[in-house]
């Protein structure tokens, strides 16, 4: 007996297109993520440190983090690298990360 549609015939993955991939190549973060060292505010309540929202763990002085353009919020480097390549967006506030403008302004001043 011969099967009626595509799905019995046993290909629903045809049809299977999931989340659509958002995110950024490892290359065009590295060069367009704003790289910065962290400094401690210096207070001593553990509550009042600044920690990366991706790992939630505390930033260490000299640690490098970093920042986005349009929102300036800041990571750990390997964590908002892991972040935007799934997703070009700030894990904060949902703005984009980076624009195709800023990657093509980049690129032509090179």
């Amino acid at each position: 007996m011969r099967p009626r549609n595509i799905l019995q015939a046993g290909f629903p993955t045809l049809f299977d297109f999931g989340n659509p991939r958002t995110g950024l190549s490892v290359k065009t973060i590295m060069q367009h993520i704003k790289h910065e060292n962290f400094v401690s505010s210096g207070k001593e309540d553990p509550e009042d440190e600044e920690k990366c929202v991706i790992c939630q763990e505390e930033y260490e002085d000299g640690e490098e983090i970093g920042k986005l353009d349009l929102c300036v919020h800041k990571f750990h480097v390997p964590c908002i690298t892991q972040w935007l390549m799934n997703k070009n967006a700030c894990p904060i506030c949902q703005r984009t990360a980076l624009t195709m403008n800023n990657v093509e302004n980049e690129a032509g001043a090179s």
